[in-house]
């Protein structure tokens, strides 16, 4: 069924090529949120997309097909990020993914914030308090 949707997908796209199918991913979440770390997920529009993940309107991997989630890493305690997961169907299907409304189909975001870091829960440590 996934090999006849994108099929038809590239056909209605050639036949009416400027017909505004969105192709983002949708139920974008952000999950398993730490002080420095956070779990991207999606549900891909077309199964054959790679997907552009960005923190902050930054690159930072290209995943894929088949691959519908991203851990990222190295974030700061207690700050709000914006990640977008933008579907990148290749050149038959978007040749302009320079142009704005276009790039608007093709992405979806989650906002969150990751959790404060804590000075009773040692991080590091795995425990709760510091005596002995």
């Amino acid at each position: 069924m996934l090999f006849f949707s994108y099929f038809f997908d590239l056909f209605f796209n050639f036949l009416f090529p400027t017909a505004d199918i969105p192709f983002a991913p949708c139920c974008v979440k952000a999950s398993s949120i730490t002080s420095d770390s956070a779990l991207i997920s999606w549900i891909p529009c077309n199964s054959n997309f790679y997907h552009v993940v960005a923190v902050n309107s930054v690159e930072v991997r290209t995943v894929r097909p088949s691959v519908y989630k991203h851990l990222i890493t190295g974030l700061s305690a207690n700050t709000l990020y914006r990640v977008s997961v933008r579907a990148k169907p290749g050149k038959l299907l978007c040749s302009d993914e320079k142009n704005p409304k276009k790039l608007e189909m093709l992405t979806t975001f989650v906002d969150f914030r990751t959790l404060p870091k804590s000075e009773l829960w040692g991080e590091e440590k795995g425990f709760l308090g510091g005596g002995g």
